[in-house]
């Protein structure tokens, strides 16, 4: 279940992202991805949070600001299409394209 929702995950993630202007790089595997930001993941947190939803911090040494999600074995496509829009519309807040 892991890799077949792991894999729509990473998919999702990356039509949503992959080409916006403050992500550099989106890495993971399974259900633990990871989106490197040209932005402050401080601030991508507290805007994934005014839409309840939590983002783990992420990042150190070259790479300062990263955010993960890593959603629990359960989560359904819906859940996915909910993280992904919320994460998105977080990113968009922070550093409009």
């Amino acid at each position: 279940r892991a890799a077949q929702q792991g894999a729509l995950l990473e998919r999702r993630l990356r039509d949503e992202l992959g080409d916006h202007p403050a992500v550099v790089e989106i890495r993971g595997r399974g259900l633990f991805w990871g989106i490197e930001l040209r932005c402050s993941r401080d601030a991508v947190m507290m805007a994934a949070l005014e839409r309840d939803m939590w983002v783990y911090p992420a990042g150190s040494g070259p790479v300062a600001d990263a955010v993960m999600v890593a959603p629990p074995f359960v989560v359904t496509e819906d859940d996915i299409e909910q993280i992904v829009t919320r994460l998105r519309a977080s990113i968009d807040q922070v550093h409009p394209g």
